[in-house]
């Protein structure tokens, strides 16, 4: 969840490939914050909202397909949404361009479904919460919008990868992009691809 690996670099080339697109950015699984101050500063400089996706509380109970060794339920605790919010007020992070949405997937998401994304960034480490971010972010998501997914590798395949790979077998609006640093690109097309 957010470990800073989305350098400045891809974040730029991000925000170049939507300028020319509405909608908000988003981030689903902030961690401290690193990767979600970057999108703040990108969302004032568009005039939109960034919104950080999180329970804020660390990671809810492991699923079947999960390790629960390696992400056991509460890792990744931040202390609560308003010690993340006063982060972000200690980084001077501005207000006004950012939401929180706080609880487990897909509950975080309640009250966000008329949203829009240009761009949305996935980091949340375990297969279940992956695929229900999809679902629900994937229709929000803008023709020609960027979809980042952290931790997919196909060398080394974890429950990421698998979940992902899983979606875009069914998704047939889904563009794989690349994949840098262990981190998908995938771009939201006008017409449907045909299943491979």
């Amino acid at each position: 969840m957010g470990t800073g690996k989305t350098d400045n670099v891809k974040l730029a080339w991000i925000e170049t490939g939507i300028a020319s697109l509405p909608g908000d950015l988003a981030e689903i699984g902030v961690d401290y914050g690193a990767t979600f101050c970057r999108l703040v500063a990108m969302a004032e400089r568009r005039g939109c909202q960034a919104h950080a996706f999180d329970s804020f509380v660390g990671m809810d109970e492991p699923g079947p397909n999960d390790n629960a060794a390696v992400y056991p339920k509460g890792k990744f605790d931040q202390g609560g949404v308003e010690k993340f919010r006063k982060r972000m007020d200690s980084l001077c992070v501005p207000r006004d361009f950012y939401s929180l949405w706080s609880g487990f997937v897909s509950s975080c998401f309640h009250g966000a479904e008329d949203l829009k994304f240009a761009f949305v960034y996935l980091d949340l480490d375990v297969y279940g919460p992956s695929k229900q971010a999809l679902e629900f972010l994937w229709p929000r998501l803008h023709v020609g919008g960027i979809l980042m997914v952290d931790d997919y590798n196909r060398d080394v395949p974890g429950r990421v990868t698998q979940a992902i790979d899983e979606w875009m077998e069914v998704t047939s609006d889904a563009v794989y992009g690349g994949c840098l640093n262990d981190q998908l690109i995938v771009t939201k097309m006008a017409c449907s691809r045909q299943p491979v």
